[in-house]
């Protein structure tokens, strides 16, 4: 039942937001009592964190940096294939999320925040190693990847807007290469 009520909570406050959405709706579309969810859950906002914190998916090194072969092209090719694994994993979540008033929830806006400043510091490594090697023209390889990483949560979220998620990978895999091109020493025929 639990279960039940956390997955259906989920697709209505991602579909309609939080404050669209009424116990009664969840209770209905869960097919369990009003009083079920206050007795499990309390309150309507514990129950939506609840939701955050039983569907959100943190970043994982091995997701994003498992395919690194220290070849540019490739490499953000395949950490952008990664993001947008976990970027479509996350949707909802997200979705949930934008949705609601940050003021009300403070925590889990942070939280989402912090999620891109992980993404991000996974990256870091990678690209200073890459600086290290002549590889991409920086003087700050740890911004490049805070904007590596900017970039593809912001295509991801326009993307998402749109209600195009399917277009999503195909889209970061141009955005990967275009980026890979803006920041390598290498001219773009031997880069590929």
């Amino acid at each position: 039942t639990r279960e039940r009520i956390l997955t259906t909570a989920l697709n209505l406050f991602s579909a309609k937001g939080y404050t669209s959405v009424s116990t009664r709706d969840i209770a209905d579309e869960a097919g369990v009592n009003e009083v079920t969810i206050f007795r499990l859950f309390g309150r309507k906002e514990n129950l939506y964190a609840e939701v955050f914190n039983t569907f959100k998916i943190n970043p994982d090194s091995d997701l994003l940096l498992g395919g690194i072969k220290h070849e540019l092209m490739h490499d953000l090719d395949s950490i952008g294939r990664g993001f947008s694994r976990l970027f479509i994993r996350n949707s909802k979540i997200v979705n949930m999320s934008m949705r609601v008033v940050k003021s009300e929830f403070k925590n889990i806006d942070k939280e989402l925040k912090q999620q891109i400043e992980d993404i991000a510091h996974l990256l870091e490594p990678y690209f200073i190693e890459m600086s290290e090697k002549g590889l991409i023209i920086s003087d700050d390889p740890v911004k490049l990847a805070g904007m590596f990483t900017d970039v593809l949560f912001g295509y991801s979220l326009h993307v998402m807007k749109k209600g195009k998620l399917d277009m999503l990978s195909d889209g970061i895999v141009s955005l990967s290469a275009i980026f890979a091109r803006g920041i390598s020493t290498q001219n773009t025929s031997s880069a590929e």
